[in-house]
């Protein structure tokens, strides 16, 4: 429904009026104060609307109410101090809002409490009250980007029945004596999720967080996630110190672990080098040492290990120029081959000539065996390239960077108008669900006959497919195409998918990549640019994420694009339910 005014005085003419759901319309002027006069009304939703105003100091007045949801407006101001006085209320939401003001510790009277929701909002610089944590019965409190500053109250543990606890994007740092992370964490027995990241938390990680049974998310990217079924650890950009849990190497699930750029000192837990599900591994900037085992897991897709105190000789699985940058400033590691920029160990050659001869004839014939079956190869290759490129050029190529559990056939026979997402002057994106797994995936062909930046040197061409707002302001220009220019349409794609508008969205001068481009410049909330219609709570960071990135890659200045592959990395980092670096 897409209803818009006010909400009428006499819908309190019905008396037994109990629940009110305005969810998701368009809804206009102050908090509708007429409400009151609905004496047993137990459910009010006001959310996803165009409010506007303060939230009344006598919002007691809905004495039997023990639900409020406000959340998606434009309300202004304090929440009041009489919110404390609903006892009945069992969920409470605030967010996505525009408050300015402050926030009552009164709520902490609110002992049937089970769902708070506080997030995105502007609050004065507040200290999360310690009247909070009297809320027994909280099962979900979600208070992330709300200006939040001082330290986590120790008596947290007391809030036995939490579930989920986000208090991510904050300044959880201010004037704190020790700014450790409590090890009342460790009571939270019902704690499936825990996000702290973007925070400037320090001092070592509780171990009683690896005790908790149930959780499922430990994100402190600025902290930890899932212990006993751990997937992934975010802890980065923060000032943790101490060592990693020994128990960390236990975890067979894992998937990501990410400490970099913190103060974590002593050896990596053994069994995290060989976890056998491990893809990423980022220690980078840190105080880790100790030497490298012989043997790493054989599914890693990313290693980053610079800046620590490692030391020893580098695996031979390892020794490969992929890995060039992931060893440096390790004044300790060293490398058998000149494949990576380190030094090259020394080894001892006490060995009698007699026995070192054979060794070196063997390899001499090996080496000459292998390059004239090179050679051979090369020269098939080549006649067999010619001859097929016509029917090349026709074909489409799936690149896998990272590994897949579905084939082109699988992503070829879901390419159905039935499948049909979204279409623009870019080309088609489909919804194809793969059937080896329960993966779904977007799809969509970018056609380019130059074969755009597939060779070296080929950094540019001189044909452009796409319409108005996807092609960037430096065409005009150049007429050329190139690789900054493709991250500019990608960026379109990203704005068009998180806004729901079309990329030619504004007046005749302006297009959608300017329009989110002053958003952003104006300071606006990022909420407000969202889709609604397929905007949730849930996924309101992911989005807000996409956004950004969107803004990042249209920037006018083409030098200031991140590159394809930049991108590409930082969409497979946050492709997990953990945080970006």
């Amino acid at each position: 429904m897409n209803i818009n005014g006010t909400i009428p005085p006499f819908i309190c003419d019905l008396n037994n009026l109990t629940v009110l759901d305005c969810f998701n319309n368009s809804f206009t002027g102050m908090f509708p104060v007429a409400l009151f006069n609905c004496s047993k009304l137990q459910f009010l939703d006001l959310s996803q609307n165009l409010f506007v105003g303060f939230i009344p100091d006598d919002i007691d007045r809905f004495s039997r109410l023990s639900s409020l949801n406000v959340s998606g407006n434009n309300f202004t101001g304090n929440i009041p101090a009489a919110i404390g006085l609903l006892q009945k209320l069992k969920e409470l939401d605030f967010d996505q809002n525009k408050f300015n003001g402050t926030f009552p510790p009164e709520i902490g009277n609110l002992s049937n409490l089970e769902r708070l929701s506080m997030a995105y909002n502007g609050f004065l610089p507040s200290r999360l009250p310690s009247s909070f944590t009297q809320l027994k019965k909280l099962k979900w409190f979600w208070i992330s980007h709300s200006n939040l500053i001082g330290e986590i109250p120790e008596a947290i543990g007391e809030m036995v029945a939490l579930d989920h606890l986000d208090l991510a994007g904050n300044r959880l740092t201010g004037n704190i004596p020790t700014r450790t992370i409590p090890d009342d964490f460790g009571k939270l027995r019902k704690l499936s999720l825990l996000k702290l990241f973007y925070n400037q938390l320090s001092g070592e990680i509780p171990q009683s967080i690896g005790r908790l049974p149930a959780l499922a998310h430990w994100e402190a990217a600025c902290i930890f996630m899932q212990w006993r079924n751990l997937v992934g650890v975010a802890a980065f950009d923060n000032n943790l110190n101490g060592e990693l849990p020994e128990s960390l190497g236990n975890c067979s699930s894992l998937l990501i672990v990410s400490v970099s750029r913190n103060a974590f000192s002593g050896n990596i837990p053994v069994g995290l080098w060989t976890a056998f599900n491990l893809t990423y591994l980022l220690l980078s900037d840190n105080l880790f040492m100790g030497e490298l085992p012989n043997e790493v897991s054989g599914n890693l897709s990313r290693l980053e290990i610079s800046n620590n105190k490692f030391s020893g000789e580098i695996p031979i699985s390892l020794e490969n120029a992929a890995y060039n940058n992931s060893f440096l400033n390790n004044p300790g590691l060293c490398t058998r081959s000149s494949l990576l920029s380190l030094n090259v160990c020394n080894f001892s050659t006490q060995k009698s000539s007699e026995n070192s001869t054979k060794p070196i004839a063997l390899i001499s014939s090996v080496l000459a065996t292998v390059f004239a079956l090179a050679s051979l190869l090369s020269f098939l290759v080549i006649r067999v390239y010619q001859k097929k490129k016509q029917a090349l050029d026709s074909e489409w190529k799936l690149t896998s960077f990272q590994k897949l559990d579905f084939t082109v056939s699988d992503i070829l026979s879901g390419l159905t108008e039935t499948n049909l997402i979204g279409s623009g002057g870019s080309g088609k994106v489909y919804r194809v669900a793969t059937h080896r797994s329960s993966l779904v995936v977007a799809v969509k062909r970018i056609c380019n006959d130059k074969k755009l930046l597939v060779k070296k040197g080929e950094a540019t061409v001189s044909v452009v497919a796409g319409s108005f707002g996807y092609i960037a302001p430096e065409y005009a220009q150049t007429a050329r195409m190139n690789e900054k220019i493709d991250v500019y349409s990608f960026g379109v794609v990203l704005l068009e998918l998180t806004t729901g508008k079309e990329a030619s969205f504004g007046d005749e001068n302006t297009c959608l990549a300017d329009w989110a481009r002053r958003h952003m410049n104006e300071g606006r909330p990022i909420v407000d640019a969202l889709d609604k219609e397929i905007m949730e709570s849930s996924c309101l960071d992911e989005m807000s994420f996409v956004f950004q990135l969107g803004v990042k890659c249209t920037n006018k200045l083409p030098s200031a694009r991140p590159s394809m592959r930049e991108v590409l990395q930082i969409l497979l980092h946050y492709s997990h339910p953990l945080v970006m670096e």
